[in-house]
């Protein structure tokens, strides 16, 4: 999960704004309080995106607290999440999927920096591992195949691929969706699920569109050297099919409050977040 939900300020309403700040403080909070003060910095723009449409469905008004901040402690700022067992579970499901990426980093691209973020996730993955078994155990069995996957697609390039490692990077998003979801006992599974799991897709293609070019110098796979021409239209297909389909299983979440600021984050910004990225890979960038 890797920043391309970064919300952009001037697309809020000044009260929206503030409540995603204080989603994503209140989860920062969360992460601290449950793992240590060091596994904030694998605090994320994309699980504060998930809680914060996880949120706007329950059944109860989500309460607001005054709380120090993590960092700077002398400073108290507006949180959700004390009392919501979905915060315990974005903070745990951060630790994992932080823990099977530097995993992958490592067997990629090797590296000193990778085998020490590798050693403190690991640390820190063990107890969540031991605490949530089943949801640990479901993500692990998707990013060993995703690993496979990806392998003999570099071995043996094939255009099928891309589709087949977007579909488990969806199965991941949704896999934690749906974790949130039932922790707070909603009733909307398939909606949300169906929905994050496009979203994970588009995710993922971002991401590859977005490291197209440093990928190739550095001699690293990328989904997209799988496509035999014009990678950066077919690409862009790709994730406007994605944004599409996210968008047709958002409109049927029944969503209880923000409804203006989740269109924002999920409708509005997807498509611009888009352009900036496929621009940059136009430009060879």
């Amino acid at each position: 999960m890797i920043g391309y939900m970064r919300p952009y300020r001037k697309m809020f309403s000044l009260e929206d704004w503030k409540t995603y700040r204080s989603i994503y403080c209140g989860l920062c909070n969360a992460m601290r309080r449950e793992h240590g003060l060091k596994s904030i910095i694998f605090l994320s723009y994309e699980m504060t995106s998930l809680l914060y449409l996880i949120l706007s469905l329950t059944e109860e008004e989500p309460a607001l607290h005054l709380a120090p901040c993590s960092l700077t402690p002398f400073i108290w700022e507006r949180q959700y999440g004390k009392c919501q067992n979905s915060f315990v579970c974005a903070s745990a499901a951060s630790l994992l999927v932080a823990n099977y990426e530097a995993e992958d980093n490592l067997l990629d691209e090797g590296k000193l920096k990778n085998k020490i973020i590798l050693g403190y996730t690991e640390w820190n993955a063990r107890p969540i591992m031991n605490r949530y078994i089943e949801f640990s155990q479901k993500l692990r069995k998707i990013y060993n195949e995703f690993q496979t996957v990806e392998k003999a697609a570099s071995e043996r390039p094939h255009v099928d691929y891309i589709s087949y490692l977007a579909n488990l990077s969806g199965e991941i998003s949704a896999v934690i969706a749906q974790y949130a979801v039932e922790s707070e006992r909603l009733t909307c599974q398939n909606e949300v699920y169906s929905f994050f799991y496009y979203w994970g897709e588009w995710i993922y293609l971002m991401d590859a569109v977005d490291d197209y070019y440093n990928d190739r110098q550095r001699g690293k796979f990328n989904p997209l050297f799988l496509f035999s021409s014009e990678p950066c239209d077919r690409a862009e297909q790709l994730l406007i099919n994605y944004e599409t389909y996210a968008a047709e299983w958002l409109l049927e979440i029944p969503v209880r409050r923000w409804r203006e600021g989740i269109e924002t984050l999920f409708l509005a910004q997807l498509p611009k977040r888009r352009e900036n990225v496929v621009g940059k890979m136009r430009r060879g960038e």
